[in-house]
């Protein structure tokens, strides 16, 4: 009987043995892959644009959506959503799934400026997005009406300081970076400047075209075909060299203020909590493609420049350029909106 119940024992424990392997094996083919387990890409990924089809940043959005693709080898497609300086696109992204197939293209604007400027913002920009690669800038320019009396810096502030407040320049809204380009000239150079704001740059440009106010301060994008053609006097811009569209217009520090450099950058945000391995390969592609010279030449035919930062250089290049747009703000008495 000992023998029996010995061996009895021994089978016992096989079999709960077998039982436990055999469940075990189910459980795992059941299981769903770990994350990172799986290839990715696997499927196409979304692009939120966060503006109107056709604007500026939808058209470098969508040159560097196009590489990407190939440079992934799965579509990634441009999404538009437009409305609220932004906030409606930031947004999507910003509460969407971290798995690496939604990305959001946008720049300054919105992760700088309207978090500055506005409250109440559906979600928290350092806690909510994760910064993946700067690409690129579209430079600022300061142009007068040809008929307003000046034709360089030195003399529109010369006439600013003989007569303050009676220089009108205009803006595509209180708050946006061609607002803020000439408060910090005015900060720099101590004049008083009255402040035209309008719905959008369009009628900004319109007004200055049509002699209703004196300054504008906008992108070369949007003003080198007007200075090239003298129905706009372009007066300094503010990058590190002079531009090759406008070889005729001093930059910034050649008009006697140096380190006066301003751009409308753009860059790639994915929602926070993206795998670091998903994270770190799209980073890398995307400076990658923004370092080819067949990239920087298509992005310079729509009047932007490359200049690629990878994650950790690009977070620590907003964190820098928010302090810097904090003080202007502040400096300039501009409160915080609904």
């Amino acid at each position: 009987m000992t023998t029996d119940a010995a061996v009895q024992r021994r089978l016992f424990r096989v079999v709960v043995r077998c039982s436990l392997n055999a469940a075990l094996s189910v459980a795992i083919l059941l299981a769903p892959p770990a994350v990172g387990a799986q290839s990715w890409p696997s499927k196409p990924i979304r692009m939120i644009v966060p503006g109107a089809a056709g604007a500026s940043t939808d058209l470098l959005g969508r040159l560097t959506a196009q590489a990407l693709s190939e440079r992934l080898s799965v579509p990634v497609v441009v999404e538009n959503r437009a409305g609220a300086s932004g906030i409606i696109g930031v947004d999507v992204v910003a509460h969407a799934v971290p798995d690496g197939y939604t990305l959001l293209w946008t720049g300054q604007d919105t992760q700088i400026l309207v978090p500055l400027t506005r409250k109440n913002l559906p979600y928290d920009i350092n806690r909510d997005l994760t910064p993946i690669a700067k690409v690129g800038d579209l430079y600022m320019l300061l142009a007068v009406n040809p008929a307003f009396p000046v034709k360089t810096m030195q003399e529109l502030v010369a006439r600013a300081k003989a007569s303050p407040g009676s220089i009108k320049f205009s803006s595509s809204g209180e708050g946006g970076i061609n607002h803020l380009m000439v408060e910090l000239l005015k900060e720099r150079a101590d004049i008083d400047l009255l402040h035209v704001p309008y719905k959008g740059g369009a009628p900004a440009v319109q007004a200055l075209l049509a002699g209703d106010v004196d300054l504008y301060g906008g992108s070369t994008t949007n003003l080198a075909s007007l200075v090239g053609s003298n129905r706009l006097r372009g007066l300094a811009i503010a990058k590190p060299t002079r531009d090759t569209s406008m070889p005729d217009v001093p930059t910034m520090a050649e008009a006697g203020y140096p380190n006066f450099v301003v751009s409308a950058w753009f860059g790639l945000y994915a929602p926070a909590g993206l795998p670091q391995h998903i994270a770190e390969r799209l980073s890398s592609a995307v400076v990658s493609i923004a370092s080819s010279p067949e990239f920087a030449a298509k992005f310079a035919k729509a009047g932007a420049e490359t200049a690629p930062l990878a994650r950790g250089a690009f977070a620590k290049y907003v964190a820098e350029d928010t302090s810097r747009w904090r003080g202007v703000i502040e400096a300039a008495g501009i409160k915080p909106s609904e």
